[in-house]
């Protein structure tokens, strides 16, 4: 060990490095490579183009920590009652909002398509603020049609960086590209580890859009008295097509479940 408790300078060479990261996580398969000089590293994955990184001899072994960029390769997809479910990349909430982590560190947000089928197409956006900081389990931002609201709670902590406003102006793109164009804002994660710890991601997805495709047929059963044939798909628009399920009663069962109604601190790791 060098001085201040820094390791002492290995000298130019290549040397292997395995991620500790959870591979949803960085979606890389490790080792990488680092070939160090006094002056830069030079970083090598398997497939990633090299990228530089300068080092000042003076910098403290916390600012020498490697960022590795996260994989921004298409999601799989599935299929689950007429449903598209990520199954990779994406985690999602049990609010029915997703998370993306990027390249940048930050996190894009969107709605699933569940949400979009059961609510059908909105007419408005009602966006976070830029600038402003919200909590996971949190309302973050409201989707709008005909008179009515659904409020929808941040599936992440952070800081707000960006809204599309894309969508701003086309709302209906949340309904029709919920995973693509259809993204909602940027935020620059506080409490991310933690957050993400309490997300689906996976085949735990689809699980879980199977269960509550199962509560919504129940109600459309009770509410509405429609039955789903063996093998079929649950029609895109549900409310539209059985207003007698009640806005405020498929808002309440399925986006605001989680809701934090008063303001608590949280710890961050």
């Amino acid at each position: 060990m060098g001085s201040q408790g820094l390791p002492r300078w290995p000298g130019p060479g290549t040397f292997p490095v395995f991620l500790s990261a959870p591979a949803p996580l960085l979606n890389l398969a490790p080792p990488l490579h680092i070939r160090m000089s006094k002056k830069s590293v030079e970083i090598t994955l398997n497939g990633i183009s090299p990228k530089e990184v300068v080092m000042n001899a003076a910098t403290t072994r916390e600012e020498r920590t490697v960022q590795v960029p996260v994989a921004t390769a298409a999601a799989k997809m599935v299929e689950v009652f007429g449903f598209k479910v990520p199954t990779s990349l994406y985690y999602v909430h049990r609010g029915h909002a997703w998370a993306v982590l990027e390249d940048s560190g930050q996190v894009r947000v969107g709605m699933d398509d569940f949400s979009q089928k059961i609510l059908g197409p909105a007419e408005a956006v009602e966006f976070p603020v830029v600038g402003r900081e919200y909590y996971q389990d949190h309302v973050c931002l409201a989707l709008i049609r005909q008179g009515h609201k659904a409020k929808v709670l941040a599936p992440v902590d952070g800081v707000v960086q960006e809204i599309n406003t894309l969508v701003q102006e086309q709302p209906q793109l949340v309904h029709d590209d919920p995973y693509g164009a259809g993204w909602l804002f940027r935020l620059k994660p506080t409490n991310l580890q933690r957050n993400l710890d309490t997300l689906y991601t996976g085949e735990i997805v689809a699980s879980w859009i199977d269960q509550e495709s199962h509560r919504l047929l129940g109600l459309l059963e009770t509410s509405a008295g429609v039955t789903l044939p063996s093998g079929g798909s649950i029609v895109d628009d549900v409310y539209g097509h059985f207003p007698a399920l009640g806005w405020r009663q498929l808002v309440q069962e399925f986006f605001l479940r989680d809701l934090t109604k008063t303001w608590k601190k949280r710890a961050r790791v």
